[in-house]
Formats: C-alpha cells, sequence, structure tokens
C-alpha cells in the first residue's frame, strides 16, 4: 500500500485525503520455480509464477528485487565467463537472452518447434515450466519438450536432438550434465522414465539413449555427484511411492533411498536434489515442507533447522 492515495468524495463534494500504511513488513508470497546464482555467489535471477524473471542479491535484501523478463518465469542460466550473459523463460520455452545483465532481452526461440500449447489446460509439446541446463564446458544448452535441444553458444539458436523423443509421449520434466564429463546427459520425465547418453557431444544425429524407469510418476530435478562419476540422483513430485533414488552405475539401474519412519522422507512431493560438491554424503532435499538433508548419503534424512521455514521449496543450488 502507498500514501497519497486515491482522494474519495465527502458528502458535500470535497474530496478527503486518505492515507495508506504498509502491513507487508517482509512478507513474501512469490513462488519461484528455478533460480541461479551468479559467479559472484551474492546475486541471482529466479523464474517466478506470475511475476517474470527477477534479479536479486544480498545486497538488496528481500524486498530488492528487480523485473527483468515477463510472463511465468522458469528455468534460467548464467554465463560463466560473462555474467552479464544470461537465458531465461516463460511459459512453454518462450526464451530471451540478455548480455547487459536483463537491460534489454532478445528472443531466443530460432531453431526450436513451434510452441503447440492449450493455453492453461494439459496438452502441449513443451511443459508450461519447461527445463532446460547449462554445460559451463561447452556453454551449450540442453533444453526438453517432447524432444531434447542442445543450444549452441549459450543458446543463441537451436537444434533438435532427433533420436530423443520420449517414451509413452510424454515430454521432458528435468535435465542434468555430468560435471566430470559433459557427454553425459541424464533427462527425466513427466511420466517417470529416465533417459541417458554418454555420447551428448556428438553431433546430434548420432546421439543415442537408453531408458529406465524407476517409478512412474513426474521426475523434478537430477543431480550427479560432482565427485563420483558414476553416482547420480533423482526425486519424483508425486504423492505415494518413493520419492528419492540413486544409481551408482550412471544411470542404468536405481533404488529408492527413501529410508523409513523417522528417519525417512515424508509421503510429500520431492522438487528437488543437490550433492554437496564437498562431501558426498551430505545430500539437500528441496520438498513440499522446506528442506530436508542426509548426512549419510541418503540413508537417514532430518529436517533443516537452521532458520529456513517448512515452505514448498522448488529449487536448490
Amino acid at each position: 500500500a502507498t500514501s497519497n492515495g486515491p482522494r474519495a468524495p465527502c458528502n458535500g463534494g470535497t474530496p478527503i485525503q486518505i492515507n495508506w500504511t504498509s502491513l507487508n513488513r517482509g512478507y513474501g508470497v512469490t513462488q519461484f520455480y528455478h533460480g541461479t546464482p551468479l559467479p559472484n555467489g551474492t546475486q541471482y535471477i529466479a523464474g517466478a509464477q506470475d511475476n517474470g524473471t527477477l534479479f536479486g542479491s544480498d545486497e538488496l535484501g528481500p524486498d530488492g528485487w528487480r523485473f527483468v523478463f515477463g510472463g511465468d518465469g522458469g528455468f534460467s542460466a548464467v554465463h560463466p565467463a560473462q555474467p552479464a550473459t544470461w537465458l531465461m523463460e516463460f511459459q512453454w520455452a518462450s526464451l530471451g537472452r540478455t548480455t547487459n545483465g536483463g537491460n534489454t532481452v532478445t528472443q531466443g526461440r530460432t531453431g526450436l518447434d513451434p510452441i503447440v500449447s492449450s493455453v492453461l489446460g494439459p496438452d502441449g509439446n513443451y511443459l508450461f515450466i519447461a527445463p532446460f541446463t547449462h554445460d559451463p564446458v561447452s556453454n551449450n544448452i540442453w533444453l526438453g519438450g517432447e524432444f531434447l535441444y542442445q543450444g549452441p553458444n549459450f543458446g543463441l539458436t537451436w537444434t533438435k536432438v532427433v533420436s530423443s523423443q520420449i517414451p509413452d509421449a510424454g515430454r521432458f520434466s528435468a535435465i542434468a550434465i555430468s560435471p566430470s564429463n559433459n557427454a553425459i546427459v541424464i533427462a527425466g520425465t513427466e511420466r517417470g522414465h529416465i533417459v541417458r547418453t554418454t555420447n551428448g557431444t556428438q553431433s546430434v544425429a548420432g546421439i543415442a539413449f537408453t531408458a529406465a524407469r524407476p517409478r512412474e510418476g513426474w521426475v523434478t530435478s537430477i543431480a550427479f555427484d560432482p565427485r563420483s562419476t558414476g553416482t547420480v540422483y533423482a526425486t519424483y513430485g508425486n504423492f505415494g511411492g518413493a520419492h528419492v533414488f540413486r544409481s551408482i552405475n550412471g544411470g542404468d539401474s536405481w533404488q529408492s533411498i527413501d529410508g523409513s519412519g523417522s528417519g525417512g522422507v515424508p509421503d510429500i512431493p520431492v522438487h528437488s536434489i543437490v550433492v554437496d560438491p564437498d562431501d558426498s554424503q551430505r545430500l539437500y532435499l528441496g520438498t513440499d515442507l522446506g528442506v530436508m538433508v542426509s548426512i549419510d548419503g541418503g540413508r537417514t534424512w532430518m529436517t533443516e533447522e537452521t532458520g529456513f521455514g517448512s515452505a514448498v521449496t522448488m529449487w536448490l543450488a
């Protein structure tokens, strides 16, 4: 609310000044889907439902966000050597690129299949929030819809990966690139399939995939262990069944690591997982009830109690 608001007439026709006082006091309800820290670690961009892509920083604080790109903000990426160059999106893989920190943004869909959607319905060739991820070695972007796409030169143009159509005609919902070998790419789907390739740096016509399906459901995130080449994790965002899976053979087979009882993950959607780059045994989950952590490689899980609230947590970095 603001002061010096509109004037309302009284019975005699003389305007009355109405003053307003903000009662927000730090109250925040923005629904972020995904966020990316800039290389300095103190600035970040994030995509928000109905609020576009926003730029924030430690210095500006929780009320200092700046709007940089429109629509329903989704995934984002920051160029590691050119931190003012960002790739952003709004619904159905509508992409925008900036090279000056969001001051100007250009569209970036050249080479992608045209968007086919049912407005707010479930049908379309991209998810409402389409996943993409950045390979910092090649500066190639991988993006998912009905197919996977590669965007060389930080998504300047796009090429369809021909062999990557999803089992059961689903759409891609999560993508990750191995930090130790960027030829290894693993992607999950809205129907539970996880596909992988070990030759993702070849020409697109030669990229081949194998598929597994740990369970039915929506794959919400995939993360590699940066200290163990063959170890990769996947999370599912459904109620019922297991929510966290690990593969120790590069994605050939998967086992649940939900645990059980008081030391297990409750039956709630799990949206994201990250592995501590300095400690493979320390895992973090973003869930419907906030952040959970394991310090024993997923054998047991605990609720994070360092002041982070029990809010739906969609993404961790």
